[in-house]
């Protein structure tokens, strides 16, 4: 089975940017930092995810409150299985 970094390398076409083909989401949410601001890291539980309705990214923090939120997995009910979007 190949490699995660070999199966990249068979992507010709794939963008040399963060977050590849989803990078003019991840600018956009990164044009929404103001002074003070955190990027957190976070992944709901273990339930979650055994349910089939997890998911994990960033969040955009102010004064304490998630202004937004970058999705990097996540569940697709739609075909019952985890879409990888990106790292």
């Amino acid at each position: 089975m190949a490699t995660l970094s070999k199966k990249l390398e068979l992507r010709s076409d794939y963008p040399q940017v963060p977050f590849g083909f989803i990078n003019p989401k991840w600018v956009a949410f990164t044009a929404k930092v103001q002074p003070g601001d955190k990027i957190v890291s976070y992944s709901t539980d273990r339930r979650s995810w055994a349910h089939l309705a997890g998911e994990a990214g960033y969040a955009l923090m102010r004064s304490g409150c998630v202004i937004d939120r970058f999705r990097t997995i996540w569940i697709d009910r739609r075909i019952e299985a985890a879409v990888i979007v990106a790292f």
